[in-house]
């Protein structure tokens, strides 16, 4: 029997739509957006439905893709499983009461790059990583014109740079050691404080850069994040008994860009496909653990 899915949002839920449309025992039930001003002509435009129609679905999945501060809102809003995009919950008391949900296996995080198969041999390697650096940059929002007000105010976009990029970067530590040890020290900046949107300057809130640092029984790790960079890459460097290796991957596909490790020249095209699978199975329940730290971690970077 076929099963059905839904996405909330037109933007990464789109991106959503087409990986799940691979699988022929699932089919699109519903796409929630909340704009209908803007519509291309498309075959996927008899599947648009006002967001406010969420709680009367019944979908057996939902991918929340919408903007950060209404994720809580449309999560408690769902029937069945949901996938939601970082950053999760804007406070711990949101976080408190989805955590039951996660418990129960009915709510994941989507992060994908846990899944990549240069974070199954860095695990295989973790007890030996001496220290370890994850830089995330991405070009999206280099310019001073914008395309997405949202991103820069807080009230809409939630942590910035971290919440785009910097979780991600959490998640991959978590993967390889099982733990994000102690926060030792934090910082997240603002790159510009104006920028322009539609002819319109509007000051910006949000971090657009940051790096933290954090202490995993002894190891250093740092991670640091951009989100107006010149180009696009996740860099990895670590050194493991005496010796240094890095690797550059692309953060649009995964592929390796460079890399000091002959195993990782050549990547899976489906390692994002079977990530898909693995949460959409019926046997999939999310490690709490994990989760709740993840996003407990987020909570208290950004101070929230």
């Amino acid at each position: 029997m076929r099963r059905t899915y839904s996405v909330v949002g037109r933007g990464y839920g789109l991106v959503h739509h087409e990986n799940m449309a691979r699988f022929t025992d699932y089919s699109l039930d519903a796409i929630y957006i909340n704009d209908f001003s803007h519509l291309s002509d498309s075959p996927l435009n008899q599947y648009f439905r006002p967001v406010q129609d969420l709680a009367a679905g019944s979908s057996d999945i939902t991918f929340i893709s919408s903007i950060p501060a209404a994720h809580f809102s449309h999560i408690t809003s769902c029937k069945g499983r949901v996938i939601a995009d970082k950053p999760l919950v804007n406070s711990i008391d949101e976080l408190e009461k989805v955590s039951d949900m996660i418990a129960k296996g009915r709510l994941a995080v989507f992060f994908q790059w846990r899944s990549h198969p240069l974070l199954a041999f860095l695990k295989s390697i973790s007890g030996n990583i001496d220290r370890i650096q994850i830089d995330f940059n991405h070009s999206f929002l280099a310019s001073r014109e914008t395309a997405f007000k949202w991103r820069h105010l807080s009230a809409f976009s939630a942590g910035g740079a971290l919440g785009d990029l910097g979780v991600h970067c959490l998640a991959i530590v978590e993967e390889i050691f099982g733990s994000l040890g102690d926060t030792v020290e934090s910082s997240l900046q603002i790159l510009h404080s104006v920028r322009t949107y539609r002819g319109e300057d509007i000051i910006c809130e949000t971090d657009d850069i940051g790096e933290v640092l954090l202490d995993i029984d002894g190891r250093a790790v740092k991670i640091t994040f951009n989100r107006c960079a010149e180009q696009d890459e996740l860099r990895l460097r670590w050194s493991s008994g005496g010796d240094k290796n890095a690797v550059v991957l692309d953060p649009n596909t995964g592929a390796v860009l460079s890399s000091s490790l002959a195993m990782t020249q050549s990547v899976p095209r489906d390692w994002q496909r079977n990530y898909y699978r693995s949460l959409i199975n019926d046997q999939y329940m999310a490690d709490v653990n994990s989760e709740v730290e993840i996003c407990k971690r987020y909570l208290e970077i950004t101070r929230r």
